[in-house]
C-alpha cells in the first residue's frame, strides 16, 4: 500500500505487506529481455523523469540486491510466485494463463494509461522498437500503448537438408510452419497462446521458394519462369542485385532518419 501504488490502483484494496520481487538465476533470456527494457526506459527518460532513474546493467543476470530468491525455470518462477506472499516475479505471458496469477500492467505515466502484454500494445512494440535479431531483443519506446518487455522467438530452417531426406516430410515441416505464421487460422492460434505472430507472406514465401531437397526446389509451383538464356540471365541477376543494394542503402538511411524521430517523439512522452 505505497502511497504511489495505491494511486495507480485506485479501485483495489492494497495490503500493507512487503512486496517481495522473484527473479531468475542467471543466464536467463527472459531477464536478458526483462532488463532491456528497463536499460531503455531509463536511457530515454534520463533527465526527462521526476523520478530518480536506478543504474541498469542489461543482461542475463538480474541487477539489483533485492530479489528474495532466484529460480532456474519458468515452472520454478511461478510456481515460487505463487507460494510466497506479496511475491512479484516475470515470465512468458505464453506461461501464465495456466496458472492462478494475476498480470500486472504497465502504468504509462505520460498519459495515465496502464498497458497490457495485449496483441495491441506488442504490435505497437515491435512498430516503434529497434530489433537487434542477433540478440533478439526488441527494445520498445517510451509511447502510449507500448508494452515495454518483449522478445523474438525464431523458426530456424534448414533450407537444403542432407542427402537421403524424406523430401515430402520436410515440406510438411515447411507445411505447419507457414500455417502456424502466415495464415489467418494460424495467426489466431498463436496470439490465444500469447503469442503475436511477426511473419508477413512475403517474407515467408523467399523462404520457401528457396528450400532445397535432393537439389530440387521444394514448391515448384513457386518458382520464378525461366528466363531466356544463362547469358541474359546473368545479366538480370546482376541488375537486379545492384537494384537491391541501391534500395538497402536507401531503407538504411530512412530507418537511421526514422530512429531519430522516434527518440525525438519518445523524449517528449516521458514522465
Amino acid at each position: 500500500d505505497d502511497a504511489r501504488l495505491v494511486a495507480a490502483n485506485p479501485t483495489t484494496a492494497l495490503p500493507h505487506a512487503r512486496v517481495r520481487v522473484v527473479a531468475r538465476t542467471p543466464g536467463s533470456g527472459t531477464t536478458n529481455m526483462i532488463t532491456h527494457g528497463i536499460a531503455s526506459m531509463i536511457t530515454v527518460c534520463a533527465g526527462v523523469s521526476s523520478y530518480t532513474q536506478p543504474n541498469v546493467t542489461a543482461g542475463r543476470t538480474w541487477p539489483f540486491a533485492t530479489a528474495v530468491a532466484h529460480e532456474a525455470s519458468t515452472s520454478a518462477m511461478l510456481n515460487r510466485v505463487a507460494a510466497t506472499s506479496g511475491a512479484v516475479g516475470y515470465a512468458s505471458a505464453s506461461a501464465v494463463p495456466s496458472t492462478a496469477l494475476t498480470v500486472i500492467g504497465i502504468l504509462d505515466e505520460s498519459d495515465n494509461a496502464v498497458v497490457y502484454p495485449t496483441e495491441t500494445a506488442v504490435r505497437a512494440a515491435l512498430a516503434a522498437s529497434d530489433v537487434d535479431a542477433v540478440a533478439r531483443t526488441v527494445t520498445p519506446r517510451a509511447q502510449p500503448g507500448v508494452y515495454p518487455f518483449v522478445a523474438v522467438a525464431y523458426f530456424v530452417v534448414q533450407m537444403a537438408p542432407g542427402a537421403g531426406t524424406d523430401c515430402a516430410a520436410f515440406r510438411r515441416q515447411l507445411d505447419a510452419m507457414a500455417f502456424g505464421t502466415a495464415t489467418d487460422q494460424g495467426n489466431a492460434l498463436s496470439v490465444a497462446a500469447n503469442l503475436v505472430p511477426a511473419v508477413y507472406r512475403e517474407m515467408l514465401d523467399d523462404v520457401l521458394t528457396a528450400a532445397r531437397c535432393d537439389g530440387q526446389p521444394v514448391y515448384p509451383e513457386l518458382q520464378p519462369p525461366q528466363e531466356k538464356s544463362s547469358a541474359s540471365l546473368t545479366a538480370i541477376v546482376a541488375g537486379a542485385l545492384a537494384g537491391a543494394f541501391a534500395l538497402l542503402l536507401i531503407a538504411t538511411g530512412a530507418h537511421i532518419a526514422f530512429q531519430r524521430h522516434q527518440r525525438a517523439r519518445a523524449l517528449a512522452r516521458c514522465p
